[in-house]
């Protein structure tokens, strides 16, 4: 089996790996499910703490093949993996943030948490810029495909005052690179909520 740069993978490559990336994590908040209930039930920290240890313990706990290597970021939860396909692996730079609202309309992301243009209004004036994100990072002298998603706790308090979870949404923002193929339907280069391509909801019981 080959090693692939990750600055040559095509686009039909690149959204493979973010979807398949997008079921490991489903599959890590699925199986955590129940603890993430109690954790959020029973803590006594804030909710933004809460759901930043949820995040990190269910993904120390993803299956996969870890790369020795420390990336850097602003997210809660950030990972050298490799991504194993049939034919090839990709070094892949893994960044994760989470959210605990008592809403799931909307998440907010910063620049330093996305590679594509996003559009923003400053004081009235319309601001296009790049995300902080490369596309593709370098560590040690090797690409990784940078992966960025989102996981967002809903929660309910109760007259006590005590955290219940209700809803886990996981979403995968789309690398840079996929920013023409996923707006050209909409004539526009910039990110919206219309852009994630990939969203799944767990209903906690």
């Amino acid at each position: 089996m080959t090693e692939k740069d990750p600055d040559i993978l095509s686009l039909n490559e690149i959204e493979e790996i973010e979807k398949l990336t997008l079921r490991w994590i489903f599959q890590a908040v699925y199986d955590f499910g129940m603890e993430a209930h109690e954790i959020f039930l029973r803590s006594p920290d804030s909710v933004k703490d809460i759901a930043e240890d949820i995040t990190r313990e269910l993904l120390d706990r993803l299956s996969g093949f870890n790369v020795q290597q420390r990336v850097y970021g602003t997210v809660d939860y950030k990972k050298a993996r490799y991504v194993i396909l049939p034919d090839q692996t990709v070094r892949q730079a893994l960044f994760i943030d989470s959210k605990a609202e008592k809403e799931n309309r909307s998440a907010t992301i910063q620049m330093s948490q996305t590679s594509m243009w996003v559009r923003q209004r400053r004081s009235g004036a319309q601001v296009n810029e790049k995300g902080f994100l490369p596309e593709i990072s370098s560590y040690g002298d090797k690409n990784y495909l940078t992966t960025t998603c989102l996981i967002h706790f809903r929660y309910d308090d109760d007259h006590l005052d005590r955290h219940h979870l209700r809803e886990v949404t996981i979403a995968a923002i789309p690398n840079g690179k996929l920013q023409v193929r996923i707006t050209s339907q909409r004539h526009a280069l910039f990110i919206s909520a219309t852009m994630i391509f990939q969203v799944i909801t767990i209903c906690m019981k």
